[in-house]
C-alpha cells in the first residue's frame, strides 16, 4: 500500500472513530454506552446507575470526586450537579473541563457529576394519544410507569437532607439568558444556595413560584419535596455565550461552595427587594416587619381615630355603618361566583380567556356591591365621610392580615396599599378621590405584571375558575376599590338624595363614571390578555420539547410480541418478549387479574394498584381485582425480556402497548392483548390492530 492510500486509511479511522462518539440525534440507548465509554478513556471511574435491573435501556453515569467516608453514622455533605446526557453530549468539552477541575478541587464535601438519561420524557405529561380503534376514545400517556434518571438519582441519595443539587436543562430555554430556577410546586430553594449561584437570579419569578402560579417542571418537583436544597439553570445548550457563562458560572461554584449551617439562612420565607439587584430579605426580617406593622395598625385603628369628643362622634357614625364591611365582602363573593358561571356561558373556559373570565366576574362584583349602597343612600342616613375613609382602613388592615398569613411575598402589597389610603381617607372631592383610587392600584401592578408574564396559564386560569374560599378571598381585595367607588357615588350624589339635581346632570355624571370604570375595565383585560399571550409558536414548543405526535401507520411485519409461561406447582412464570425492526421509544405492560396481587416478583420494578370495581375476565360485574403497570424506562432496545412470576390459579390478562418510531419524532400505536386462563388452560393471543 503506497503513502497515499496508508493516508486515507488513516483519515477514514479517525474519521470514522470521531463519528462513533456522539454522531447527530444518537440513540439514548447507545448515547449512555459512549459517554460511559469516553470518560473511562479520560482516565475517570464513572459508575453505571441502571434505570431498570436490565442493561437492554439507558442507563445515568455518575462521577464521584473527593469522596469523603461518613463519621458516626452520619452522611457527609454532598453538591450533586445533574445534567441530561442529551445535554452533556451538545457541551461534551464544558463538561469534560468540569469534571477535571471537580477531580482536582479539593472541596469540604463530596462533589459529584450525575448525567442523567431519559431525563425528559418523549411525550409531554399532559398529551392524549388516541387510540388505535378507530373510535373517539382516548389512551392518556401515564409517565408516572416510566422512570427517568432525575428519579433514579433521588431514590438512591439515602438522606436529602444534606444533599444539595444543581439541575442543568439545556434543551427547553425559552428566554434569551441562562434563567436560574430557584422553584417549583410551591417550594423555593433554601436562600443559601441561591446566594452561591454565580449568575444573576430574576426577581421576577418570585412572586410566582411562592404562590405556585409558575409552570412546574415534572423533573424537579420529586427533589423539592423530597427536602434537598434544589436549584436549576435554565439555558439554550446551542447558544455558545450561554453555553460559555454556564459552565464558567458552575466551575465558580463547585470550587467555592460551602455548606450554610444558619436556621434563618435555610429558611425558604424570604422575598426581595425589586429594582434592586440581588438584594433579599430573609425571614427574621420580614418577620419584624410584620409585627412592626401590627403594633402600627392596631393603634391607629384602635387608639388614635376615636380620641376626644370628636372622635365619640365618628364613633357613632362608625357603628351605625359597620355591617357594610361584611354585606359587602358576602355580596361580592356571592357575585363573582356568578359572574364566573355566567363568563361560562359568553366564553370557553380556557387559558386565553383567563383575563375575560377575571373581568367579568370583577364587573359583576362592582354591580352586586352598589345595590346595598343604593338602598343605604335612598334612607338618607347622614355619614360623615371621615367614616367612609375608616371603613377603607380597616378593611385594608384587614387584608394585610389575612394576606400576609398566607405568605408574606405578600405583605408589602398590602401595607403600601394601607399606606396610601391612610393618606387619603380625608380627601372628600371627586379629582382626589379617583386620583387615590388609582395610585391604589400601584402596588399591584408590578406583581400583576411578573404574574401574567411568568406563570402558568393553566394555573392561572383554575386560579380564576376557583370555589367559595377562593372568590371570598378575591373579594377581600376588590373590597378597598369597592368601597373607595361607593365614596365616588356619595361625593357626586348620582341619584340626587342630599340636594335637588337635575336628571340630566345625573344621568351625565353616572354616564360619566360608569364610562371611567368601563374604560379602566377594557384597558386591563386588553393589556393582560396580551400578556397572557406572550408564548412561543405551538410549532417551535414542539421543537424544543421534542415530544413525539402519533401518526397513524401500520405495524411492521417484523414486529413480534410473544408471551410464554412455564409452570411449577402452583405458580407461573411468564416472559414477555419483544422484537422489532424500528425503533421502540416506550412500552407498557400491564398484568390484569382476579387476584389482589397479580404479580408476585419480577426482575422488572412494578406496582399493583387495586381495582375499586370493574368487569372481571369472565364478564361477571362488580368483580374486583388490581392491575399490575411494570414500571420500564423509555427507549428500550429493539430486542427486550423480562419475566415476572404469578398466582397459576388465577386467570390473567395482559396488555401489551408499544410506541414505534415510525419517522423522526412520529410514532405510531400498536397493541397486543393476551388471555392466560388458569393453569389447566392454554395460552390464547388476542392480537390488537395498530
Amino acid at each position: 500500500m503506497n503513502n497515499i492510500g496508508r493516508f486515507s486509511v488513516i483519515a477514514l479511522l479517525i474519521f470514522f472513530s470521531a463519528g462513533i462518539f456522539f454522531p447527530q440525534s444518537s440513540d439514548p440507548r447507545e448515547r449512555s454506552n459512549q459517554l460511559y465509554a469516553f470518560f473511562q478513556e479520560e482516565g475517570f471511574r464513572p459508575q453505571r446507575q441502571l434505570l431498570a435491573n436490565s442493561n437492554q435501556f439507558p442507563y445515568s453515569i455518575i462521577l464521584d470526586f473527593n469522596r469523603k467516608k461518613a463519621t458516626e453514622n452520619q452522611e457527609i455533605q454532598r453538591l450533586i450537579l445533574a445534567i441530561s446526557q442529551e445535554t452533556a453530549e451538545e457541551c461534551l468539552d464544558e463538561v469534560l473541563a468540569l469534571a477535571k477541575l471537580m477531580e482536582s478541587t479539593t472541596a469540604e464535601v463530596t462533589l459529584t457529576l450525575a448525567l442523567l438519561a431519559n431525563e425528559s420524557y418523549p411525550f409531554s405529561p399532559t398529551q392524549e394519544i388516541a387510540a388505535p380503534t378507530g373510535n373517539n376514545t382516548t389512551i392518556p400517556v401515564e409517565n408516572q410507569w416510566h422512570p427517568t434518571g432525575a428519579q433514579i438519582l433521588l431514590e438512591n441519595i439515602s438522606n436529602p437532607d444534606a444533599c444539595a443539587l444543581v439541575m442543568l436543562d439545556g434543551t427547553t430555554s425559552q428566554f434569551d439568558q441562562a434563567t436560574v430556577v430557584f422553584g417549583s410546586d410551591g417550594i423555593l430553594t433554601p436562600l443559601w444556595l441561591i446566594q452561591q449561584v454565580p449568575l444573576p437570579v430574576s426577581q421576577d419569578f418570585l412572586i410566582t413560584y411562592r404562590l405556585n402560579l409558575a409552570e412546574d417542571n415534572p423533573v424537579l418537583i420529586p427533589f423539592f419535596r423530597s427536602g434537598m436544597a434544589t436549584v436549576a439553570i435554565s439555558f439554550n445548550s446551542n447558544e455558545p455565550e450561554q453555553r460559555q457563562r454556564v459552565f464558567t458560572a458552575l466551575k465558580t461554584m463547585t470550587e467555592n461552595f460551602s455548606v450554610e449551617k444558619s436556621v434563618s439562612a435555610d429558611s425558604q420565607n424570604y422575598i426581595v427587594l425589586r429594582f434592586v439587584e440581588n438584594i433579599w430579605i430573609g425571614e427574621q426580617f420580614s418577620i419584624f416587619v410584620y409585627l412592626l406593622i401590627t403594633v402600627l395598625v392596631l393603634a391607629i385603628i384602635s387608639g388614635f381615630s376615636f380620641l376626644g369628643k370628636k372622635g365619640a362622634i365618628h364613633r357613632q357614625s362608625f357603628f351605625r355603618i359597620w355591617y357594610l364591611i361584611p354585606i359587602t365582602i358576602l355580596l361580592s363573593t356571592f357575585f363573582l361566583w356568578l359572574g364566573q358561571l355566567v363568563a361560562g356561558k359568553f366564553v370557553q373556559i380556557a387559558p386565553e380567556n383567563t383575563v375575560v373570565i377575571l373581568g367579568i366576574k370583577t364587573l359583576f362584583s362592582f354591580v352586586a356591591v352598589s345595590l346595598p349602597f343604593i338602598f343605604h343612600l335612598k334612607f338618607r342616613l347622614p355619614i360623615a365621610q371621615f367614616v367612609y375613609g375608616y371603613l377603607l382602613t380597616i378593611v385594608v388592615a384587614m387584608n394585610i392580615f389575612i394576606f400576609a398569613s398566607i405568605d408574606l411575598v405578600l405583605l408589602f402589597i398590602f401595607v403600601l396599599e394601607y399606606i396610601i389610603i391612610y393618606f387619603s381617607r380625608l380627601a372628600k372631592k371627586i379629582v382626589p378621590l379617583i386620583i387615590a383610587s388609582l395610585i391604589m392600584l400601584l402596588p399591584f401592578i408590578p406583581y400583576a405584571v411578573n404574574i401574567l408574564e411568568y406563570a402558568s396559564q393553566d394555573k392561572l386560569l383554575h386560579l380564576v375558575q376557583t370555589g367559595i374560599l377562593g372568590n371570598m378571598l378575591y373579594a377581600c381585595i376588590l373590597i378597598p376599590f369597592q368601597v373607595m367607588w361607593l365614596r365616588i357615588m356619595v361625593r357626586i350624589d348620582l341619584f340626587g338624595t342630599h340636594r335637588h339635581i337635575s336628571p340630566l346632570k345625573i344621568v351625565l355624571a353616572t354616564i360619566g363614571v360608569m364610562g371611567i370604570m368601563v374604560i379602566c375595565i377594557v384597558g386591563t383585560l386588553f393589556i393582560g390578555s396580551i400578556m397572557l399571550n406572550r408564548t412561543l409558536p405551538e410549532e417551535e414548543l414542539n421543537q424544543q420539547s421534542h415530544s413525539y405526535q402519533l401518526v397513524d401507520a401500520q405495524a411492521p411485519e417484523q414486529l413480534q410480541v410473544s408471551m410464554s409461561r412455564k409452570s411449577y406447582l402452583k405458580l407461573q412464570s411468564v416472559e414477555v418478549h419483544i422484537a422489532s425492526p424500528v425503533p421502540i421509544i416506550r412500552y407498557e405492560v400491564q398484568v390484569l387479574s382476579e387476584n389482589q396481587i397479580p404479580v408476585y416478583d419480577s426482575a422488572m420494578n412494578f406496582v399493583t394498584v387495586q381495582n375499586a370495581s370493574s368487569s372481571d375476565i369472565y364478564g361477571k360485574n362488580e368483580q374486583t381485582g388490581a392491575t399490575t403497570h411494570f414500571l420500564i424506562p423509555d427507549y428500550p432496545a429493539n430486542t427486550t425480556s423480562f419475566e415476572y412470576t404469578a398466582d397459576g390459579d388465577k386467570a390473567q390478562n395482559i396488555k401489551v402497548r408499544l410506541y414505534l418510531e415510525v419517522a423522526p419524532y412520529q410514532v405510531t400505536l400498536v397493541e397486543r392483548n393476551f388471555f392466560f386462563p388458569a393453569l389447566d388452560g392454554s395460552l390464547l393471543a388476542l392480537e390488537g390492530t395498530p
